[in-house]
């Protein structure tokens, strides 16, 4: 398989389809959600999923169709705070419905049914390091049930916004930073791009270190701790069910490295991560998305065709005001 060929399933086939747009319903309270498929499933866990913790039986169960939509976070209303806060509930403790509305996005992720399957939030700026500016996609709060996972949802979604970022100033360098109290999230970085920090085998460059210092003082501000790269409680957390590490990755190194780094995670400190949405790192994601989806089909007994949902296609609608891309159709 050609370096070229799996970027063509990531980049190449992002294409408009302006005709059939549906759009943020605002009165409602429920978002309009256009087509979409996508493969996976198993009961709810954490946020920040990961091939690295996913059992085999997801290799041969069909997930539903699911439904990815973004929307401003101003105009949410009453009943969708309360779905919200339903939802969240049930992998945070604490004030995290706070850390959502400080941010512009909300994403979320919803079955034929109309069932909420995910949340995060999300937003974007600008940051200039040593003379040099560069976009940031700031995320954070995602939570996704299994039936999700697996899927490249995440990467898919990020690749929605580095779009967006690269048509405004398509020369401008695009990074992705999150903050996180989960080693699901960690290895969600580690697993599927070659550059990321912190990890375990490489340092930060210099020119990055002090992006990184910068970018954690923007976001964490005082209970920054610069030298460790963490940020001591922010008065929220994982549920203890959702932050314990299972057996089977106790001895995993990169899930060491985590715990090594942010050892305060169960109690809600977080580890600042950053990653350039660089070729090399989509080609990288694109490879392991690729790779995931020949060994689901691999598992399958000869003769049983794939069900509907296991084309990975995920559509992400946003609202009239979205000036770049009303509606982008991802398939991978």
């Amino acid at each position: 398989m050609s370096r070229f060929s799996s970027l063509k399933n990531l980049a190449l086939t992002v294409a408009r389809d302006r005709a059939t747009v549906p759009t943020t319903g605002r009165g409602s309270g429920r978002p309009a959600v256009g087509a979409g498929r996508t493969e996976s499933a198993r009961p709810p866990i954490a946020a920040g999923r990961c091939a690295a913790d996913r059992g085999p039986e997801s290799a041969t169960t069909p997930a539903p169709s699911v439904h990815v939509t973004i929307r401003r976070i101003a105009e949410l209303g009453e009943h969708d705070w309360a779905e919200i806060l339903d939802f969240g509930s049930r992998y945070f403790e604490g004030a995290f419905i706070t850390s959502i509305q400080a941010k512009r996005d909300l994403v979320q992720l919803r079955g034929d049914d109309e069932r909420l399957l995910g949340i995060g939030a999300v937003e974007m700026f600008n940051l200039t390091h040593a003379r040099r500016t560069v976009t940031v996609i700031h995320a954070g709060n995602a939570a996704f049930v299994n039936e999700t996972r697996g899927q490249g949802h995440v990467h898919r979604i990020g690749f929605r916004y580095f779009i967006r970022a690269k048509a405004v100033n398509p020369w401008r360098p695009v990074y992705v930073a999150f903050t996180t109290f989960s080693w699901r999230s960690y290895l969600s970085l580690t697993r599927n791009f070659k550059r990321s920090w912190p990890r375990r085998d490489t340092s930060l460059p210099t020119w990055e270190a002090g992006l990184y210092q910068q970018l954690g003082l923007r976001l964490l501000g005082e209970q920054y701790d610069p030298a460790a790269g963490v940020a001591r409680n922010l008065d929220r957390r994982l549920r203890p069910d959702i932050a314990a590490i299972p057996d089977h990755l106790a001895a995993d190194p990169d899930v060491l490295h985590f715990a090594t780094c942010n050892a305060g995670y169960t109690s809600g400190d977080v580890l600042l991560c950053l990653a350039p949405l660089s070729l090399s790192n989509w080609w990288s994601a694109a490879r392991r998305m690729m790779l995931r989806r020949r060994r689901t089909r691999g598992a399958r007994k000869p003769g049983h065709p794939l069900p509907p949902g296991h084309v990975a296609e995920a559509c992400l609608v946003t609202g009239p005001d979205d000036e770049h891309l009303q509606h982008t159709r991802l398939v991978l």
